[in-house]
């Protein structure tokens, strides 16, 4: 995802993880939205006591959170290797509805600004779009194997 902005200064890559405050308001919705009847860490939500399925889904946020913060970093390190730039700190936490699946680790990254000129020149170059490919791909590789 590339982001834009009205002061055409603003540049660099970042990425997101869902807050806590945002996590917990999801947990919520997802239990009233699908009245329980998901599998979430193996467990039938449907045929447990109501205080069980809250536990499970937070449960399962937690660990899923985790999981996206630690690949936040990998995806940082990966970046840096890559010569990408970031818009002051690389991690940042917000209530993406992309992030808000308790189950499913995930961040959004921001490519950089296409409202910056230096930006937008290295998202629409071969080179820039390979520099970016090559860190999210080391990122995923380095996430799979553990290394």
């Amino acid at each position: 995802h590339a982001d834009s902005a009205p002061n055409d200064q603003a540049r660099g890559a970042s990425v997101y993880t869902l807050s806590a405050v945002a996590s917990d308001a999801i947990a919520e919705r997802l239990a009233a939205r699908e009245n329980k009847a998901d599998i979430i860490g193996g467990i039938n939500l449907g045929v447990e006591a109501p205080e069980v399925g809250e536990i499970m889904v937070d449960l399962a946020r937690r660990a899923t959170n985790n999981v996206s913060v630690q690949f936040a970093d990998l995806l940082q390190k990966a970046l840096e290797e890559q010569e990408v730039g970031f818009r002051g700190e690389f991690h940042h936490f917000a209530a993406f509805a992309v992030l808000k699946a308790p189950d499913v680790p995930s961040v959004l990254l921001e490519t950089g600004y296409v409202t910056n000129k230096a930006d937008a020149e290295r998202l629409f170059s071969d080179d820039g779009r390979k520099r970016l490919a090559r860190g999210v791909a080391r990122a995923i590789e380095r996430h799979l194997t553990g290394k």
